[in-house]
Protein backbone atom coordinates (compact mmCIF):
# COMPACT_ATOMS: atom_id res chain seq x y z
CA UNK A 1 0.00 0.00 0.00
CA UNK A 2 3.22 2.34 0.57
CA UNK A 3 4.63 1.73 -2.57
CA UNK A 4 1.01 2.78 -4.21
CA UNK A 5 0.69 5.99 -2.16
CA UNK A 6 4.65 6.89 -2.88
CA UNK A 7 3.92 6.58 -6.51
CA UNK A 8 0.48 9.10 -5.65
CA UNK A 9 2.82 11.86 -4.77
CA UNK A 10 5.29 10.45 -7.91
CA UNK A 11 2.32 11.40 -10.30
CA UNK A 12 1.43 15.04 -8.53
CA UNK A 13 5.22 15.68 -8.61
CA UNK A 14 5.46 14.79 -12.65
CA UNK A 15 2.10 16.65 -13.76
CA UNK A 16 0.90 19.24 -10.86
CA UNK A 17 4.92 20.02 -10.23
CA UNK A 18 5.63 20.66 -14.03
CA UNK A 19 2.36 23.00 -14.96
CA UNK A 20 2.57 24.85 -11.16
CA UNK A 21 6.09 25.53 -11.97
CA UNK A 22 5.80 27.20 -15.13
CA UNK A 23 2.38 28.68 -14.88
CA UNK A 24 4.52 30.47 -12.24
CA UNK A 25 7.21 32.00 -14.63
CA UNK A 26 6.40 33.98 -17.64
CA UNK A 27 7.70 31.07 -19.86
CA UNK A 28 4.04 29.95 -20.68
CA UNK A 29 1.92 33.01 -20.54
CA UNK A 30 4.19 35.58 -21.97
CA UNK A 31 7.26 33.33 -24.01
CA UNK A 32 4.11 30.61 -25.28
CA UNK A 33 0.90 33.15 -25.49
CA UNK A 34 2.82 36.24 -25.46
CA UNK A 35 3.72 39.10 -25.84
CA UNK A 36 2.93 40.59 -23.08
CA UNK A 37 0.32 43.17 -23.85
CA UNK A 38 -1.07 41.85 -27.26
CA UNK A 39 -2.12 38.42 -26.67
CA UNK A 40 -2.09 38.23 -22.77
CA UNK A 41 -2.23 41.13 -19.72
CA UNK A 42 -0.23 40.89 -16.94
CA UNK A 43 -3.27 40.55 -14.96
CA UNK A 44 -3.63 37.30 -16.72
CA UNK A 45 -0.13 36.37 -15.89
CA UNK A 46 0.04 36.96 -12.03
CA UNK A 47 -3.64 34.70 -11.80
CA UNK A 48 -2.37 32.03 -13.82
CA UNK A 49 -1.05 30.29 -11.30
CA UNK A 50 -3.82 30.62 -8.68
CA UNK A 51 -6.43 30.03 -11.48
CA UNK A 52 -5.37 26.49 -11.69
CA UNK A 53 -4.61 25.71 -9.13
CA UNK A 54 -8.12 27.24 -7.31
CA UNK A 55 -9.38 23.70 -6.23
CA UNK A 56 -6.84 23.29 -4.00
CA UNK A 57 -8.72 26.15 -2.11
CA UNK A 58 -11.76 23.88 -1.25
CA UNK A 59 -9.03 21.18 0.19
CA UNK A 60 -10.74 21.35 3.36
CA UNK A 61 -14.72 20.95 2.19
CA UNK A 62 -13.34 18.18 -0.08
CA UNK A 63 -11.90 16.57 3.24
CA UNK A 64 -15.07 16.39 4.49
CA UNK A 65 -16.75 14.68 2.21
CA UNK A 66 -13.90 11.98 0.73
CA UNK A 67 -14.10 11.35 4.16
CA UNK A 68 -17.55 10.13 4.63
CA UNK A 69 -18.81 9.77 0.93
CA UNK A 70 -16.85 6.56 -0.21
CA UNK A 71 -16.64 5.71 -4.15
CA UNK A 72 -18.34 2.15 -5.01
CA UNK A 73 -17.03 1.45 -1.33
CA UNK A 74 -13.78 1.86 -1.24
CA UNK A 75 -12.57 4.70 1.29
CA UNK A 76 -9.15 6.05 -0.29
CA UNK A 77 -8.45 4.07 -3.22
CA UNK A 78 -11.83 4.42 -5.49
CA UNK A 79 -10.70 8.43 -4.96
CA UNK A 80 -6.90 8.22 -5.70
CA UNK A 81 -7.89 6.03 -8.80
CA UNK A 82 -10.87 8.72 -10.16
CA UNK A 83 -8.76 11.45 -9.41
CA UNK A 84 -5.72 10.46 -11.90
CA UNK A 85 -7.89 8.98 -13.54
CA UNK A 86 -9.46 12.04 -14.64
CA UNK A 87 -6.47 14.06 -14.80
CA UNK A 88 -4.94 12.25 -17.11
CA UNK A 89 -7.78 11.86 -19.32
CA UNK A 90 -7.66 16.06 -19.43
CA UNK A 91 -4.02 15.54 -19.97
CA UNK A 92 -4.68 13.78 -23.08
CA UNK A 93 -7.35 16.30 -24.23
CA UNK A 94 -4.96 18.68 -23.49
CA UNK A 95 -2.34 17.68 -25.44
CA UNK A 96 -4.66 17.30 -28.17
CA UNK A 97 -6.08 21.07 -27.99
CA UNK A 98 -3.41 22.93 -26.92
CA UNK A 99 -2.15 23.83 -30.62
CA UNK A 100 -5.77 25.17 -31.17
CA UNK A 101 -5.29 27.37 -27.95
CA UNK A 102 -2.37 28.85 -28.80
CA UNK A 103 -3.69 29.42 -32.46
CA UNK A 104 -6.51 31.46 -30.81
CA UNK A 105 -4.48 33.01 -28.30
CA UNK A 106 -5.21 36.74 -29.82
CA UNK A 107 -8.80 35.67 -29.34
CA UNK A 108 -8.85 34.23 -25.30
CA UNK A 109 -6.82 31.07 -26.21
CA UNK A 110 -4.68 31.80 -23.39
CA UNK A 111 -7.97 31.94 -20.90
CA UNK A 112 -9.86 28.90 -22.32
CA UNK A 113 -6.12 26.69 -22.31
CA UNK A 114 -6.02 27.89 -18.25
CA UNK A 115 -9.64 26.73 -17.61
CA UNK A 116 -9.12 23.70 -19.44
CA UNK A 117 -5.62 22.91 -17.05
CA UNK A 118 -8.29 23.83 -14.27
CA UNK A 119 -10.03 21.49 -14.90
CA UNK A 120 -7.32 18.75 -14.68
CA UNK A 121 -5.93 20.20 -11.71
CA UNK A 122 -9.54 19.50 -10.21
CA UNK A 123 -9.94 16.01 -11.09
CA UNK A 124 -6.19 14.84 -9.34
CA UNK A 125 -7.11 17.76 -6.52
CA UNK A 126 -9.74 14.27 -5.58
CA UNK A 127 -6.60 12.05 -4.95
CA UNK A 128 -4.03 14.76 -3.80
CA UNK A 129 -6.98 15.25 -1.03
CA UNK A 130 -7.59 11.25 -0.58
CA UNK A 131 -3.84 10.83 -0.44
CA UNK A 132 -3.33 13.26 2.03
CA UNK A 133 -5.42 11.51 4.66
CA UNK A 134 -4.00 8.22 3.99
CA UNK A 135 -0.71 9.29 5.07
CA UNK A 136 -2.14 10.30 8.17
CA UNK A 137 -3.75 7.05 8.54
CA UNK A 138 -0.95 5.24 7.97
CA UNK A 139 1.25 7.41 9.85
CA UNK A 140 -0.15 6.69 12.99
CA UNK A 141 1.14 3.03 12.94
CA UNK A 142 4.88 4.54 12.91
CA UNK A 143 6.87 3.63 15.75
CA UNK A 144 7.18 7.15 17.61
CA UNK A 145 11.06 7.77 17.02
CA UNK A 146 10.24 7.33 13.25
CA UNK A 147 6.59 8.50 12.62
CA UNK A 148 6.75 11.30 9.74
CA UNK A 149 9.17 9.11 7.83
CA UNK A 150 6.08 7.96 5.43
CA UNK A 151 5.19 11.49 5.28
CA UNK A 152 8.67 13.23 4.48
CA UNK A 153 9.35 10.09 1.49
CA UNK A 154 6.53 11.04 0.07
CA UNK A 155 7.31 14.86 -0.17
CA UNK A 156 10.50 13.72 -1.02
CA UNK A 157 9.07 11.72 -3.96
CA UNK A 158 6.96 14.36 -5.22
CA UNK A 159 9.64 17.08 -5.55
CA UNK A 160 12.23 14.53 -7.20
CA UNK A 161 10.01 13.79 -9.77
CA UNK A 162 8.94 17.21 -9.90
CA UNK A 163 12.82 18.19 -10.69
CA UNK A 164 12.47 16.01 -13.21
CA UNK A 165 9.99 16.90 -14.97
CA UNK A 166 11.42 20.47 -14.78
CA UNK A 167 14.84 19.44 -16.10
CA UNK A 168 12.73 18.08 -18.78
CA UNK A 169 11.48 21.19 -19.85
CA UNK A 170 14.83 22.70 -19.22
CA UNK A 171 16.03 20.40 -21.97
CA UNK A 172 12.94 20.57 -24.35
CA UNK A 173 11.57 24.39 -23.53
CA UNK A 174 14.30 26.32 -24.24
CA UNK A 175 14.10 26.79 -27.61
CA UNK A 176 13.17 29.85 -29.88
CA UNK A 177 9.40 29.38 -29.85
CA UNK A 178 9.65 29.80 -25.23
CA UNK A 179 11.00 32.47 -25.58
CA UNK A 180 10.18 36.20 -24.47
CA UNK A 181 9.49 38.49 -27.43
CA UNK A 182 11.02 41.46 -25.79
CA UNK A 183 14.36 39.62 -25.26
CA UNK A 184 15.55 38.65 -28.24
CA UNK A 185 19.26 37.87 -27.17
CA UNK A 186 17.72 35.20 -24.25
CA UNK A 187 20.39 32.32 -23.96
CA UNK A 188 18.50 29.48 -26.36
CA UNK A 189 19.19 26.02 -26.62
CA UNK A 190 19.39 25.00 -30.69
CA UNK A 191 16.66 22.85 -30.44
CA UNK A 192 12.99 22.05 -28.61
CA UNK A 193 9.72 20.23 -28.70
CA UNK A 194 6.79 21.25 -29.47
CA UNK A 195 4.63 22.49 -26.54
CA UNK A 196 1.43 19.53 -27.15
CA UNK A 197 4.19 17.41 -27.35
CA UNK A 198 5.01 18.32 -23.84
CA UNK A 199 2.00 17.28 -23.00
CA UNK A 200 1.91 13.79 -24.19
CA UNK A 201 5.82 13.28 -22.97
CA UNK A 202 4.36 14.07 -19.25
CA UNK A 203 1.49 11.93 -19.85
CA UNK A 204 3.68 9.10 -20.51
CA UNK A 205 5.63 9.98 -17.81
CA UNK A 206 3.16 9.68 -15.42
CA UNK A 207 1.36 6.17 -16.56
CA UNK A 208 4.07 4.01 -14.87
CA UNK A 209 2.85 5.44 -12.01
CA UNK A 210 -1.16 5.29 -12.46
CA UNK A 211 -0.31 1.39 -13.11
CA UNK A 212 1.38 1.07 -9.91
CA UNK A 213 -1.33 3.10 -7.65
CA UNK A 214 -4.24 0.36 -9.63
CA UNK A 215 -1.60 -2.43 -8.32
CA UNK A 216 -0.94 -1.65 -4.85
CA UNK A 217 -2.88 1.00 -3.58
CA UNK A 218 -5.57 -0.47 -0.77
CA UNK A 219 -7.68 1.31 1.59
CA UNK A 220 -6.65 1.51 4.79
CA UNK A 221 -7.81 -0.03 8.07
CA UNK A 222 -11.34 1.15 9.55
CA UNK A 223 -11.05 2.09 12.39
CA UNK A 224 -13.95 1.34 15.29
CA UNK A 225 -15.16 4.86 16.54
CA UNK A 226 -17.52 5.43 19.45
CA UNK A 227 -18.86 8.86 18.40
CA UNK A 228 -19.71 7.80 14.98
CA UNK A 229 -21.47 4.44 15.00
CA UNK A 230 -20.67 3.79 11.79
CA UNK A 231 -22.86 6.37 10.65
CA UNK A 232 -21.05 7.23 6.84
CA UNK A 233 -22.51 9.35 3.11
CA UNK A 234 -23.80 12.40 3.84
CA UNK A 235 -25.20 12.20 7.28
CA UNK A 236 -21.66 11.59 8.19
CA UNK A 237 -20.48 14.71 7.74
CA UNK A 238 -22.56 16.10 10.09
CA UNK A 239 -21.17 13.99 12.82
CA UNK A 240 -17.55 14.86 11.46
CA UNK A 241 -18.40 18.44 11.60
CA UNK A 242 -18.94 18.38 14.72
CA UNK A 243 -16.25 16.50 15.95
CA UNK A 244 -14.21 19.21 14.11
CA UNK A 245 -15.88 22.03 16.47
CA UNK A 246 -15.11 19.50 19.04
CA UNK A 247 -11.13 19.32 17.68
CA UNK A 248 -10.88 23.15 17.42
CA UNK A 249 -11.57 23.66 21.10
CA UNK A 250 -7.96 22.14 22.01
CA UNK A 251 -5.20 24.52 22.16
CA UNK A 252 -3.31 22.41 20.12
CA UNK A 253 -5.93 22.45 17.09
CA UNK A 254 -5.86 26.21 17.62
CA UNK A 255 -2.27 27.06 17.48
CA UNK A 256 -2.50 24.87 14.29
CA UNK A 257 -4.82 27.13 12.93
CA UNK A 258 -3.14 30.22 13.89
CA UNK A 259 0.23 28.62 11.93
CA UNK A 260 -1.91 27.37 8.89
CA UNK A 261 -3.58 31.12 8.68
CA UNK A 262 -1.19 33.20 9.46
CA UNK A 263 1.90 31.70 8.16
CA UNK A 264 0.58 29.56 5.16
CA UNK A 265 -2.63 31.82 3.95
CA UNK A 266 -1.80 35.55 4.75
CA UNK A 267 2.12 35.53 4.81
CA UNK A 268 1.73 32.46 1.95
CA UNK A 269 -0.17 35.38 -0.47
CA UNK A 270 1.31 35.72 -4.30
CA UNK A 271 3.20 38.75 -4.75
CA UNK A 272 1.19 40.53 -7.22
CA UNK A 273 4.64 42.31 -8.15
CA UNK A 274 6.22 38.79 -9.39
CA UNK A 275 5.77 39.19 -12.79
CA UNK A 276 6.39 42.97 -13.05
CA UNK A 277 10.23 41.82 -11.03
CA UNK A 278 10.36 38.87 -13.86
CA UNK A 279 10.12 41.88 -16.87
CA UNK A 280 12.61 43.81 -14.90
CA UNK A 281 14.98 41.06 -14.76
CA UNK A 282 14.27 39.62 -17.97
CA UNK A 283 14.85 35.38 -17.37
CA UNK A 284 15.30 33.30 -20.34
CA UNK A 285 13.35 30.46 -20.95
CA UNK A 286 16.06 28.51 -19.87
CA UNK A 287 17.01 30.73 -16.98
CA UNK A 288 13.38 30.01 -15.43
CA UNK A 289 13.59 26.14 -15.71
CA UNK A 290 16.88 26.01 -14.46
CA UNK A 291 16.50 28.11 -11.28
CA UNK A 292 13.19 25.79 -11.54
CA UNK A 293 15.41 22.63 -11.39
CA UNK A 294 17.80 23.96 -9.36
CA UNK A 295 14.85 25.29 -6.55
CA UNK A 296 13.56 21.39 -6.70
CA UNK A 297 16.41 20.08 -6.21
CA UNK A 298 17.36 21.85 -2.94
CA UNK A 299 13.96 21.28 -1.65
CA UNK A 300 14.09 17.57 -1.56
CA UNK A 301 17.90 18.28 0.24
CA UNK A 302 15.83 19.85 2.59
CA UNK A 303 13.06 17.55 3.26
CA UNK A 304 15.88 15.23 3.56
CA UNK A 305 17.72 16.99 6.27
CA UNK A 306 14.59 17.67 8.31
CA UNK A 307 14.36 13.71 8.28
CA UNK A 308 17.76 13.44 8.76
CA UNK A 309 18.58 15.52 11.96
CA UNK A 310 15.53 18.07 12.44
CA UNK A 311 12.36 14.90 12.57
CA UNK A 312 12.60 14.33 16.83
CA UNK A 313 13.79 17.88 17.65
CA UNK A 314 11.52 20.79 18.99
CA UNK A 315 9.39 21.63 15.26
CA UNK A 316 8.74 25.34 17.18
CA UNK A 317 12.78 26.00 16.84
CA UNK A 318 12.18 24.69 13.18
CA UNK A 319 9.32 26.75 12.72
CA UNK A 320 10.84 30.00 13.96
CA UNK A 321 13.94 30.23 12.42
CA UNK A 322 12.60 28.67 8.75
CA UNK A 323 9.99 31.44 8.62
CA UNK A 324 12.28 34.18 9.79
CA UNK A 325 14.58 32.77 6.81
CA UNK A 326 11.95 32.95 3.96
CA UNK A 327 10.88 36.60 5.08
CA UNK A 328 14.57 37.33 4.76
CA UNK A 329 14.42 36.08 1.62
CA UNK A 330 11.96 38.74 0.26
CA UNK A 331 14.96 41.05 -0.03
CA UNK A 332 16.56 39.32 -2.95
CA UNK A 333 13.05 40.63 -4.85
CA UNK A 334 13.81 44.30 -3.61
CA UNK A 335 17.63 43.88 -4.74
CA UNK A 336 16.44 43.49 -8.40
CA UNK A 337 14.07 46.23 -8.40
CA UNK A 338 16.94 48.73 -7.16
CA UNK A 339 20.32 46.53 -8.93
CA UNK A 340 21.72 46.15 -6.14
CA UNK A 341 25.83 46.18 -6.47
CA UNK A 342 24.83 46.72 -9.99
CA UNK A 343 24.53 42.76 -10.07
CA UNK A 344 20.84 42.13 -9.68
CA UNK A 345 18.84 43.11 -12.69
CA UNK A 346 19.79 40.16 -15.10
CA UNK A 347 17.82 36.73 -15.27
CA UNK A 348 21.21 34.75 -13.72
CA UNK A 349 20.46 36.63 -10.43
CA UNK A 350 16.39 36.39 -10.62
CA UNK A 351 17.03 32.75 -11.11
CA UNK A 352 19.43 32.56 -7.86
CA UNK A 353 16.38 34.06 -5.79
CA UNK A 354 14.08 31.95 -6.88
CA UNK A 355 16.03 28.76 -6.15
CA UNK A 356 17.63 29.66 -2.80
CA UNK A 357 15.02 29.63 -0.30
CA UNK A 358 13.88 26.50 -1.81
CA UNK A 359 16.05 24.36 0.66
CA UNK A 360 14.58 26.53 3.73
CA UNK A 361 10.99 25.56 2.66
CA UNK A 362 11.79 22.25 2.74
CA UNK A 363 12.86 22.00 6.24
CA UNK A 364 9.40 23.58 7.30
CA UNK A 365 7.52 21.68 4.38
CA UNK A 366 5.49 19.07 6.89
CA UNK A 367 5.46 20.84 10.07
CA UNK A 368 1.89 21.65 10.03
CA UNK A 369 1.37 17.73 8.75
CA UNK A 370 3.11 15.97 11.30
CA UNK A 371 1.33 18.12 14.18
CA UNK A 372 -1.83 16.68 12.58
CA UNK A 373 -0.48 13.30 12.82
CA UNK A 374 0.29 13.63 16.57
CA UNK A 375 -3.04 15.32 17.29
CA UNK A 376 -5.26 12.80 15.08
CA UNK A 377 -7.38 10.37 16.71
CA UNK A 378 -5.43 6.84 17.64
CA UNK A 379 -4.44 4.81 14.43
CA UNK A 380 -7.30 2.72 13.06
CA UNK A 381 -7.77 -0.83 14.82
CA UNK A 382 -8.85 -3.98 11.84
CA UNK A 383 -12.66 -4.84 12.52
Amino acid sequence: MIWGLYAVYAAIGTVNGFFATYFATPTICQGIFGPLGQSVTISQCNVAPSVFQISWNFKLFLGFFLDNVSFFGSRRKGWLLFGWTGGLVMLAFNAIMVDHYIKEKDNGGFEMYLYSMMAMCCFYTFSDVAGDGLIIEVSKFEPDDRRGYILTTCQMIRFTAMLSSTVFGLIFMSGSSYQLANDPDAFELPFELPYNWIHWCLLFAALPSYVIMWVYLKDPPVAEDDDHHGVRGFAGMGVALGRCWQAMQSYAVFMLLVQVLGLLALAGMLNPALQLIAMVAQPSSFQNSLGASIGNGLFVIGVFLFRKFLLTKNWRYTLVFTYGGLGVCVIFGVMIIHDTFGISQNGWFYMFQNSIPQIIQGLCQVLSCLAVIEISPPAAVMR
